[in-house]
This record gives C-alpha cells, structure tokens and sequence, in this order.
C-alpha cells in the first residue's frame, strides 16, 4: 500500500510532457523538485515512450548527473545521442548507432562492464604517466637551473637530458600504460565530470618525491667530494707539466666543478680545462647524472601507484611487460654509464663498484619517501 501512495504522488508522465523536449523548459517543470527527490530510488520506469526517455535525459542532465543510454531503435536515436554516453546494439538500426558513443558488437550488456573497465584503466594509466613525469620535468629543470646559477655550469649535458627524455617518454610510458585492470577501479565510485587530472594525492606524490630526488643531486652536486669514494690515481697534465690526483680531500672523488663560488675558473683545485681534455669528464658528475637516471628509473615504480598503497609494488611481478622495459632501462643505463663515455660526455672509467652502491641507495630512497607519504590524508577517496 505504501508503494502504490509513493506512486500515485509520483508525478504523471503527462505532466512530465514538454512538447518538443527543449532542454531550457525542463528547468521549468512543475514537478523538477518531487523528480529530483524520486530520482534518487529510481530503478525502472515502465511502459516509457520514446518521448519519456528523452525527458528521462533531459532532467538527469539538468540534474547534474552522467547519463548513460542504450537503445537499438530508430526511436531511441534522440536520447541515444543526448546523453553523455549511448550505448548502441550491434544488430541496431544505423541511425541508432550513428547517435551513440559505442556500439556493443555481441549484443550483450555484460560488454558494457568491460568498457567501463578499460576505460577506468585507460584513465588511470594517464594518471600514472603525468604523476612520473611531471616529478623528471621538475627535477631536472631545478637542477639544470639552480646549477647554472650555483656553478656556472650546467650539471647534466644536453645529449644526457636528450637520453632521459628517451627513456623516460617512450619505454616508460609502456611500462606505466601496461599495467592489466583490477577490482579495486570497479569498486571506487565514478570520477566526477568536474574533478581535475591531477589529483591531491598525485600532486603530494609528484611533490614529495620531487623535492627528495633535488635533495639528493643537489648535495652530490655542492659536496659530492666530501663522501662520493674514489680510487686514487694521478694524471699528467703536458700544458701544465704536472700530474694531479684524481682523489679530493681524504680520499674522496675529485669536484667535477669548473668554477669555484666567486665564478673563477682555473683552480687547481677544481676540474678545469686542461685536466678535462686529458681525462675526459669527471666521475663526480658522471656520478651524479648515473643518480639522477636511476631515481627516475626508481620513481617508475612509485608511479604506478595512484593512490595511498604502502605496497608499491604489488602487481609489479605479474606485468611482465613492465619488468622487461624496466630491466632494460637499468641496463642501458649501466652500458652508457660504463662504455658510452665519448657520446654521453661521462667519465671514461665508469663509476666503482662502492660508487654504484651508493647510486642504488640514494635510488631506493624514492621508495621509503613514497611509503612516508602514504601517511599524509589528502581528504581524498583512497
């Protein structure tokens, strides 16, 4: 008895009725604030005319809702093409295929989920390319920057950032884009029409990683000589006849800075020209870009995780596309680093086995800041 008063107070399909459906008349409706309260619980509407259904569209559009339609007829074509999306059948007629957004070739409604999945995924790896790489633009503009202004000298070369731009726009966008859909993007609520790309949790990820990757070069930059290891050797220099350690202070890596703070160049204390053209770069920046490759390269990882997951890498070891293009970034970049010291301006001895350490330390810190920020509530469904 309840449900036939909820239906009788329920407004009439004739009231409803606007004459040729404009959309400006539905805002005027005598019954928009009764609808606007039944279209919350509203599952099916019977015996609904071409008409109605168009209606139908009409005021959930007004209502700021996302309106899905399918339909197969001619006479559905109208509200098929006024939707947000319209969903026709394959054995429909052309006019209602014409108007809608996508047409189910099998004919069966359970093609709809499948949609609405990979597009969920197809979203969500977009997401993951932009959080990776706005967090390398950032980086290695600051550094290319504030080095130019600290040293005078640019710390990473233009052939080096010509090869992170490679790697990091091609094969990381097949290791971000690779990643299969799961349950959890069908359990989250749908994505509001006015919700920005970039979220609060990604932009506290981009951020929070970014600062730490400027930390890091920046140290290795201004006191790399003070810690980086190095074995000591000497090199003869003919237009100065005399022959320099490549050891810093107590044994430490050689600055790789031409210039010192009051941009005076020169120095026997620095890297300067002539000790240059005879030794080829220094392996204090060969150290540094090697660091700046491998955080990004680590960070790849991090990427892949949108919202507040500890557990980066969860899904990781079943993508095996992912794996691949990942080890061979690592390897490449070990090649380069190694033996690709003419072309990329590094330094022709390579780093040691302690320098790689270090390199693989400073990297793994990308993840211990990613699982630090988990605990920082963006106010954002996780």
């Amino acid at each position: 008895e309840e449900e036939s008063k909820k239906a009788r107070k329920a407004p009439k399909p004739k009231e409803l009725k606007c004459g040729k459906c404009e959309e400006p008349l539905v805002g005027k409706a005598k019954y928009m604030d009764k609808f606007e309260e039944l279209a919350k619980d509203l599952l099916v509407i019977a015996s609904c005319r071409p008409q109605h259904k168009l209606l139908l569209v009409y005021a959930l559009k007004y209502l700021d809702n996302v309106v899905g339609v399918t339909g197969d007829g001619s006479n559905d074509a109208p509200a098929l093409k006024k939707a947000n999306i319209g969903l026709a059948m394959g054995e429909g007629t052309d006019l209602a295929k014409d108007c809608a957004g996508i047409v189910l070739l099998d004919n069966n409604f359970a093609s709809i989920q499948t949609a609405v999945k990979w597009g969920r995924n197809i979203f969500d790896s977009i997401q993951k390319f932009i959080q990776f790489q706005l967090a390398v633009n950032i980086v290695a503009l600051v550094i290319a920057f504030v080095g130019a202004c600290i040293i005078s000298q640019s710390p990473l070369s233009a052939v080096q950032l010509l090869w992170v731009n490679l790697i990091m726009d091609s094969l990381a966008s097949l290791a971000l884009a690779t990643d299969p859909p799961t349950l959890e993007q069908m359990l989250r609520p749908p994505i509001k029409k006015d919700a920005y790309l970039i979220t609060k949790q990604m932009l506290k990820n981009i951020i929070g990683v970014a600062l730490y990757m400027v930390a890091v070069i920046m140290i290795i930059l201004v006191a790399g000589e003070f810690f980086i290891p190095e074995d000591c050797y000497g090199v003869y220099v003919p237009s100065r006849n005399k022959t320099y350690s490549m050891c810093g202070k107590d044994g430490y890596v050689r600055t790789g800075r031409r210039f010192d703070y009051n941009r005076k160049e020169g120095s026997e204390d620095l890297y300067f020209k002539e000790l240059k053209a005879e030794m080829g770069a220094s392996r204090h920046l060969t150290f540094l870009y090697t660091t700046f490759v491998y955080l990004q390269l680590f960070n790849q990882i991090n990427a892949r995780k949108l919202s507040r997951v500890f557990n980066i890498f969860e899904g990781l070891f079943t993508n095996y596309i992912a794996m691949t293009v990942i080890g061979v970034e690592l390897g490449l970049q070990i090649i380069i680093t190694e033996f690709g010291s003419s072309a990329f301006q590094l330094s022709p001895k390579g780093l040691t086995w302690q320098q790689w350490l270090m390199v693989m330390a400073f990297s793994c810190g990308t993840w211990i800041v990613r699982a630090l920020l988990t605990f920082i509530n963006c106010d954002e469904d996780t």
